[in-house]
Parts: structure tokens; C-alpha cells; sequence
């Protein structure tokens, strides 16, 4: 958040997650997170921290994969 304060214009618009242990990835957790997120700040017209949001795409690395997952962030 501190970045995209002193970036305005060339703010962070993505965030990675690592999955150490792979049972612990799953897409449906993935996007259901993102809709709680977004369910948060939009309720009563909050923002992230007193801000917009930024985020835009959430990646998934899962050890032991050689794919990065992406999600759009809507």
C-alpha cells in the first residue's frame, strides 16, 4: 500500500501468492477469497485502507508446479 501511495501512477496492481504446500491451493478458495475482498470494500463504500483498490490480478504459484495461475480481481 505504501508503494502504490508514493507511486500513484505506477502503482502495484497485482499481488502473488506461494503455496508451500500444495494441498493447501485450490481455485475455488482462490476466487471465493477475492469476492469476500471485494465484497469488503465495497460494503458501505469502503476502501482498502481508506483507499481505492488497485488490485487487479492475484497469481498462484504452487511448489512443485510449473504453472502460474492468475485471477482477475472484478
Amino acid at each position: 500500500m505504501k508503494w502504490n501511495l508514493e507511486n500513484q501512477k505506477e502503482h502495484a496492481d497485482g499481488v502473488l501468492l506461494y503455496f508451500y504446500d500444495p494441498s493447501m491451493f485450490s481455485k475455488k478458495k482462490v476466487k471465493d477469497g477475492i469476492t469476500h475482498y471485494l465484497n469488503n470494500l465495497t460494503k458501505d463504500d469502503r476502501r482498502w485502507y481508506g483507499h481505492h483498490n488497485y488490485i487487479t490480478h492475484v497469481y498462484c504459484l504452487v511448489r512443485g508446479e510449473k504453472k502460474l495461475y492468475r485471477f482477475e480481481v472484478q
